[in-house]
């Protein structure tokens, strides 16, 4: 398939989608493997160009906004009024954020944006779940991931098979499938082995790769699912999709989750509400800095203190407290909630960027370049040291409120004020 092709088929998704007419004839004429890697391979190739010219922080919050809303159209729709942009151009800077930053495939993409409507739809749940799940049924290969589509939307084998050799909705929904019938009956045909497979080996040792996940959680050293979501890399509703896997087919498994959920909820209860008195004096008060100063209490302070995300620490305290107190713990979180993160590339902005403070103004309140003091490369490294060493996230909002600490005296790093770079 030669480079004209690809574009072709990838302008062709663009602006008809996946399952118009056009796109089925290069489906039938290259198959669908090959059309669903042109596809991914255009749409990665035109993100990489960056074309909306956000940062990825603002590309973030649009993506975090369509995943609260999940995915819906008439939700979406209603938000972007409320921002004053088109919904589409909303949708867009999601769609960028997946494909260019998180690394999501196109498909891959609208595969979990459907798996999220179809289990938020309100009609029509079992005709639409047995049509989504044969959407996926088609592209799959791997028994494993054949296996969560059946067990994330409660397919009975014996039903699909009988629904596909007879439902006209499903002959319309699919004409344009080569060998639609045979494929879906051989992929049933496959999980319907699986199963004896299981039952005769004990079906509990059996680990899928939804269990693993799980059990991984299970396993592991995390204060929170957030805290693991986020370490995998992972979307919430994809940790759902595992997770909805598990429960259908691993009930001792899913039964351990809850244990180490709620084991987790009161082992976060009990650590965050040992400093909370001292927290909420400093956010009320401000905190008094090593020159017996006061300043606001920042997120330096926070991850200083507190080992929790916001999200878990929030959820440990808000029965404890008063109303007016968990008000002011949520203005917090809600001014920060984007800068807990680690972003590298900000990071090296700040250590390959010439940075100047305390500069003098013209007439026209301009800076003058090279009136102030210089930070040098010395004293970046140390800063960014510091962020390391006490697990706070690297971004450009911690950076700023570290490096303003070390300019007061007051950031705990060892250093020597460099007299040399302040230019009188």
């Amino acid at each position: 398939m030669n480079l004209d092709t690809i574009k072709e088929i990838g302008q062709v998704y663009i602006r008809y989608g996946q399952y118009s007419n056009l796109f089925d004839e290069f489906v039938i004429k290259y198959g669908y493997n090959a059309v669903s890697k042109a596809v991914n391979l255009y749409i990665s190739n035109y993100y990489s160009k960056r074309p909306s010219g956000l940062d990825d922080e603002l590309l973030k919050y649009y993506y975090d906004i369509c995943e609260k809303l999940e995915w819906s159209v008439k939700k979406i729709n209603e938000y972007a009024d409320k921002l004053g942009i088109p919904s589409e151009n909303l949708k867009e800077y999601a769609r960028e954020y997946a494909i260019r930053v998180l690394g999501i495939s196109e498909f891959e993409l609208q595969d979990m944006i459907s798996e999220i409507r179809i289990k938020n739809a309100k009609q029509n749940i079992k005709p639409s779940r047995y049509v989504e799940a044969c959407k996926l049924l088609i592209k799959e290969d791997d028994i494993d991931k054949i296996k969560d589509i059946f067990q994330m939307f409660e397919i009975k084998p014996n039903i699909l098979k009988e629904t596909v050799k007879r439902s006209e909705r499903f002959k319309e929904q699919f004409k344009n499938v080569e060998n639609f019938q045979e494929i879906i009956l051989a992929k049933t045909k496959m999980y319907e082995n699986l199963l004896k497979s299981e039952n005769k080996n004990n079906l509990t040792k059996t680990e899928t790769r939804s269990s693993k996940l799980i059990r991984e959680f299970i396993n592991g050293n995390y204060n929170s699912k957030e805290e693991f979501i986020s370490k995998k890399n992972m979307s919430f509703r994809e940790f759902s999709f595992y997770l909805g896997a598990v429960k259908k087919g691993n009930n001792e498994l899913f039964q351990e989750y809850q244990k180490k959920l709620k084991l987790l909820e009161q082992k976060n209860k009990i650590k965050s509400l040992a400093y909370i008195p001292e927290i909420l004096n400093m956010l009320k008060n401000g905190v008094i800095d090593s020159n017996g100063q006061v300043r606001e209490f920042d997120l330096i302070d926070y991850f200083m203190m507190v080992d929790l995300d916001f999200e878990s620490l929030v959820k440990g305290i808000r029965e404890d407290i008063s109303v007016e107190d968990l008000k002011i713990f949520r203005k917090f979180t809600q001014r920060n909630k984007y800068f807990t993160e680690n972003f590298q590339t900000e990071i090296n902005e700040f250590l390959n960027s010439t940075l100047e403070v305390n500069c003098e103004f013209d007439n026209n309140g301009n800076s003058i370049a090279n009136s102030g003091r210089i930070i040098t490369q010395e004293e970046k490294t140390k800063i960014m040291e510091f962020l390391i060493e006490n697990h706070i996230p690297l971004n450009r909002r911690t950076f700023s409120i570290a490096l303003k600490r070390y300019l007061n005296n007051n950031l705990f790093v060892d250093y020597e004020p460099l007299k040399e770079n302040i230019r009188m």
